[in-house]
């Protein structure tokens, strides 16, 4: 069962954060936890709730989604 996930994206992606709020509302809909790296496009009204710290970030998700390209994907790995 999934709890925790931690989502990944380019910190200078504006385009992402539109898909990044749908995922974060479906995930709360489900009662499933998300953590989001401490970017600064995040720290906004709708997804500065799910800004974790770095531990709590990397080490604790039962999925990590990445939203992005092969960098990103390399990264988030």
């Amino acid at each position: 069962m999934i709890n925790t996930v931690s989502l990944n994206f380019r910190p200078d992606d504006f385009e992402s954060i539109g898909i990044i709020e749908k995922i974060s509302f479906l995930l709360k809909e489900k009662a499933i936890t998300l953590h989001l790296p401490d970017y600064r496009i995040l720290h906004n009204e709708v997804l500065s709730e799910f800004i974790a710290d770095e531990k709590e970030y990397l080490q604790s998700p039962d999925l990590v989604i990445a939203i992005g390209g092969d960098g990103t994907f390399l990264k988030t790995a």
